[in-house]
């Protein structure tokens, strides 16, 4: 079964976000308070399960080389598990069970998962006598006390949550509209000036470079991807049809699982059959030139089926 990664790179609710405090101090007798924004752990294994399946994810921990904890996080691709691994330093509280949280969300961003979060700038926390959240900081310019505070995260913006195609900060298509804007206020000025001409901006290097790891996870060819959006080569991608392509990669990942499905299905009835009949599984793959039963096309099973039952025939 194929992965689809777009999905495991998708945005999470507000209530599957977790906040913690970078750096807090205070100006004007007024505390504040920089925030950084997490996944929870929960969300992230529901996440693996959804996508990947409970079966075909597993996580690993060891001890860091300068202490903390090392977190392998592994996905069954094909025939085959591939591992990634990040760490963390142990927490002040519950230190041991904090630095495997952190490694373990540290390790899914390696995968993709709320590896967005990583575009948001660090933003103020809402900081008040009836905040839900309770931290503190040493306050050096008052004779290095502890400084307590309560505070709200804030809320994110809306490009970080469900529903939105791309996780970045500005939307390709707003950059887009301005320079169209600037250029008909121009030619405005000029009496009769042409109508202008859309501005098509291609693709970044780094949006490419994201776009052909989706391709190449996925064994889908560039050459598709420009056919299908009719250009010569990937450089004259647009950045106005980012989400498209994307949505595309997703429905290509979907048809794959689909046949892949399949493929296991007729594979399995295949060799059911052939044992039955008294076949063996090897003469069924030398027939075919395949070395698994899940490489036979789906449109030569029936004459396959037809072949199985000559051989016993045959030896009648």
């Amino acid at each position: 079964m194929s992965i689809n990664f777009l999905k495991l790179k998708e945005q999470f609710p507000a209530n599957d976000i977790e906040w913690r405090v970078q750096r807090a101090g205070k100006k004007n007798e007024k505390v504040w308070a920089l925030v950084l924004a997490y996944v929870t752990n929960r969300a992230i294994m529901e996440r693996l399960d959804d996508i990947v399946g409970p079966a075909d994810w597993k996580n690993e921990f060891t001890p860091g080389p300068h202490g903390g904890v090392m977190c392998g996080l592994s996905l069954r691709i094909g025939e085959e598990w591939v591992t990634k691994w990040d760490g963390a330093d142990n927490t002040d509280i519950e230190a041991v069970k904090g630095g495997i949280s952190s490694a373990m969300k540290r390790t899914a961003v390696q995968w993709g998962v709320g590896r967005y979060l990583y575009n948001l700038d660090a933003p103020f926390a809402k900081v008040s006598d009836k905040g839900s959240h309770r931290d503190s900081f040493t306050d050096k310019s008052g004779g290095n006390q502890k400084v307590w505070f309560k505070w709200d995260p804030p809320a994110l913006p809306k490009w970080a949550l469900p529903g939105n195609a791309t996780a970045q900060k500005e939307s390709p298509e707003g950059n887009y509209k301005n320079q169209t804007q600037g250029l008909k206020d121009k030619l405005k000025e000029e009496p009769g000036a042409a109508k202008p001409e859309a501005i098509k901006d291609t693709i970044t290097k780094e949006q490419w470079c994201e776009l052909n790891t989706l391709l190449t996870e996925n064994n889908i060819k560039s050459g598709e991807l420009c056919s299908v959006f009719k250009v010569a080569k990937p450089s004259e991608l647009l950045i106005s049809d980012v989400d498209s392509i994307n949505k595309w990669i997703s429905e290509e990942v979907d048809k794959q699982s689909q046949d892949n499905d399949s493929s296991t299905k007729h594979a399995r009835e295949i060799e059911a059959y052939a044992k039955k009949i008294g076949v063996t599984i090897t003469a069924v793959k030398r027939h075919m030139k395949v070395s698994k039963l899940v490489d036979i096309p789906a449109d030569k099973v029936e004459a396959l089926y037809k072949w199985i039952y000559d051989q016993v025939v045959t030896e009648i």
